[in-house]
């Protein structure tokens, strides 16, 4: 099963934090301007990073701040639907009503737990370029690490019905959705969408979170 160390993840989860990140199939009306991309992510990375690096704010309150705001900004319905792949359409409306809730709990408490670690690493901005037949716009950072040599990590940006929205989080070539996908493909080729689900409810029960019946 894919595991990444938790450095790596850490930043994944900085990545989605910096914008709305939505799986969709939507067509853009024109391609994104590199440029633009590359500005939009730097003002929000300046932001966002100040917020998580402020030590005057206790860490449980802190991961608070970062699960609401998650929650208001991932296309959780969509990533959720993407992540059990065919499994969605089979399941009952029970299960699908189920899933959503623990899903939105599994997703905002795992992001925040993990943003609340940031240790006040940086990361540089070193290209933004086109990249596909929609035209979206491909920016690639170095992330400082303490230790050993910069962390390469990519956002596949599109700006549609005026948004910039993040299709894609890869770090060293590793698509993270993706990697979501096949972690939970594994669960359910084992035990079905049932066991899924039991799964993520084990998971917030043991971020001491109640979980959704």
């Amino acid at each position: 099963m894919f595991r990444p160390n938790v450095f790596i993840m850490r930043w994944v989860c900085i990545a989605i934090f910096l914008t709305s990140m939505h799986i969709v199939n939507e067509n853009a009306s024109a391609a994104t301007v590199p440029d633009d991309a590359k500005q939009y992510m730097d003002k929000l990375a300046t932001k966002t990073l100040g917020i998580l690096g402020d030590k005057g704010i206790p860490l449980t309150e802190r991961e608070q701040k970062v699960r609401t705001l998650l929650g208001e900004n991932l296309a959780i319905e969509a990533i959720g639907r993407f992540v059990v792949g065919r499994a969605w359409r089979s399941a009952s409306k029970e299960q699908k009503s189920v899933y959503r809730d623990l899903f939105e709990s599994f997703i905002t408490l795992t992001y925040a737990k993990r943003l609340g670690g940031y240790a006040g690493e940086q990361f540089t901005i070193t290209s933004s370029k086109n990249v596909g037949k929609k035209g979206d716009a491909l920016v690639t950072t170095e992330i400082q690490r303490p230790s050993g040599p910069p962390l390469k990590a990519s956002w596949r940006i599109r700006y549609s019905k005026g948004a910039f929205l993040i299709l894609d989080v890869m770090v060293e070539g590793i698509s993270m959705v993706v990697a979501q996908r096949a972690e939970f493909t594994t669960i359910i080729k084992k035990s079905g969408m049932q066991g899924l689900i039991e799964t993520l409810r084990a998971k917030a029960s043991s971020f001491g979170v109640r979980a959704p019946k």
